[in-house]
C-alpha cells in the first residue's frame, strides 16, 4: 500500500529547511514569493540575488552570462573562489564559473522569456543548490573594498610613477572609480605622497565625461570659497596642469588673485637657500600660461625683477625664470624691459642667472643689453634692509 504524502507538510518542512540552510540575506531575498507559493518567482528572485552579489563582489556591471565572465572568468578573475595555486583549485574556479553560466542559460533566462510553472520540489532543489554556490561566492576573495582602495592611494609607499598609478587604478572597478576619487579627495589633508598627482591624472582620464564634469565642479566649488592654502596648493600642484582651464572662471580668478598677491610678497634668500615669503605663488609653476590673469601675473614678476631688494629679485630667478619661455614673445614685453633695466644697472647675479635661461624669446634690445653687460659691484647692495 503506497503511503499518502502530505504535500502541505512537505512544503512546510522544505520551507523550514531553506530558511535554516540558506544564507540569511539570500533567504530574505526569496522568502516572500516562496512562502506564498509563487515558486517560479522565487527562483527568479534567486537569480536577481546572485546577479547583485556578483556585481557587489566584483565591481563589474552587466547581467547574466557576461557578468559571470567578468566576475569569475579570465586569468585574473575579480572574484577568486580558490587560491589558484593548484590544478584542482583552478578547476574549482572554472567549475563555479561554468555552473553559474549554466544557471543563467538553463534556469534564469528561460523564466524571464516565457511562462514556466515550477513545483515546490523543483524550486526548492534549484534554490538549495544555489545556496551552496552563494556560500562559495560569499567566502571568496574579492577585489579590495572602496575603503581599502582609498587607503592604498594614501599609502606613504605609493610609488610616484604613472605606471604604478595605472596599475592601481586598473584594479578599481569602473563603477567605483568616481567614488574612490571622491573618497581620496575628501582626505586631501592627508595627501603627502607625490604619487597623488599620478593617481589624479590617471583616474580622471578613466572617468566618463559626466564624471569628469562632476570632478571639475567639485574642485571649482572648493576654490570659490577656501582660504586654506594647503588645499589650494593641493589643487594647483596635484592635478594635471590642463585641468586648470576647466575649472569655473570665477574660481580661477579668485585663486589666481591669491597667487599673484603671494608673488608680490615673495622673497628668496640665495645664501640660505630658502623661500622667505610667497610660498603659495611658487606652486603655480607649470600653470602660469593657463592663467586668466596672465598679464597681471607677468606685471607682478616684472616688478620684482626691477626691485632694489635682492631677495625679491632672487625669488623670480629661483622659481620663475625658467618658466618664462613658456609664454609667447609678445607677452614678455614687461619682463624683458625689467631684465634690460637690471642688466644696464650691472646686476651680476641676474646676469649669471640668465646664463641658464633659454633665450628663445629674447628681443634685440635684450640681446644688446646682455651682450654688452658690465658688472657694477655696488648694484647688489639693497636699498632696504633685507628680510
Amino acid at each position: 500500500m503506497r503511503a499518502v504524502i502530505d504535500t502541505d507538510a512537505l512544503a512546510f518542512r522544505l520551507d523550514m529547511n531553506l530558511e535554516t540552510t540558506l544564507p540569511p540575506d539570500m533567504w530574505a531575498a526569496i522568502r516572500v514569493n516562496y512562502e506564498k507559493g509563487d515558486f517560479t518567482a522565487a527562483v527568479q528572485d534567486c537569480g536577481y540575488y546572485i546577479s547583485e552579489l556578483l556585481r557587489q563582489k566584483s565591481g563589474a556591471d552587466g547581467d547574466g552570462v557576461p557578468l559571470v565572465g567578468q566576475a569569475l572568468g579570465g586569468a585574473n578573475p575579480k572574484i577568486r573562489v580558490a587560491k589558484d595555486q593548484s590544478i584542482t583549485e583552478q578547476d574549482i574556479q572554472r567549475g563555479i564559473e561554468q555552473i553559474l553560466r549554466g544557471f543563467y542559460q538553463a534556469i534564469r533566462n528561460p523564466r524571464s522569456h516565457k511562462k514556466i510553472l515550477d513545483s515546490a520540489d523543483d524550486a526548492t532543489s534549484i534554490i538549495a543548490f544555489c545556496g551552496y554556490i552563494v556560500r562559495q561566492l560569499q567566502q571568496a576573495k574579492a577585489l579590495a573594498s572602496k575603503e581599502e582602495l582609498i587607503r592604498r592611494v594614501l599609502d606613504k609607499d605609493f610609488v610616484p610613477q604613472e605606471n604604478y598609478a595605472r596599475l592601481l587604478v586598473d584594479e578599481i572597478p569602473s563603477r567605483l572609480k568616481l567614488e574612490v576619487f571622491l573618497g581620496v579627495f575628501e582626505k586631501r589633508s592627508e595627501w603627502k605622497s607625490n604619487g597623488i598627482y599620478y593617481f589624479n591624472k590617471v583616474i580622471i582620464s578613466d572617468l566618463s565625461p559626466e564624471d569628469q564634469a562632476s570632478v571639475v565642479s567639485l574642485i571649482s566649488d572648493e576654490l570659490k570659497t577656501t582660504d586654506d592654502e594647503v588645499s589650494i596648493r593641493h589643487v594647483i600642484s596635484l592635478f594635471p596642469p590642463e585641468m586648470w582651464e576647466r575649472y569655473a572662471e570665477i574660481a580661477r580668478l579668485r585663486v589666481e588673485h591669491k597667487i599673484i598677491r603671494s608673488i608680490n610678497e615673495g622673497r628668496y634668500d640665495v645664501a640660505e637657500g630658502r623661500c622667505l615669503s610667497g610660498g603659495l605663488g611658487v606652486w603655480a609653476k607649470g600653470r602660469l600660461t593657463r592663467f586668466v590673469l596672465k598679464k597681471h601675473l607677468l606685471s607682478a614678476l616684472a616688478a620684482k625683477i626691477r626691485s632694489d631688494n635682492s631677495h625679491e629679485r632672487e625669488y623670480v630667478t629661483a622659481y620663475f625664470l625658467n618658466e618664462l619661455d613658456q609664454f609667447e614673445k609678445e607677452e614678455l614685453g614687461p619682463i624683458l624691459a625689467a631684465l634690460i633695466q637690471r642688466l644696464k644697472k650691472g646686476d651680476k647675479a641676474l646676469y649669471n642667472a640668465l646664463a641658464f635661461w633659454s633665450l628663445d624669446s629674447r628681443s634685440a634690445d635684450f640681446d644688446e643689453a646682455y651682450d654688452n653687460f658690465v658688472a657694477d659691484p655696488n648694484c647688489d647692495l639693497d636699498d632696504e634692509i633685507p628680510f
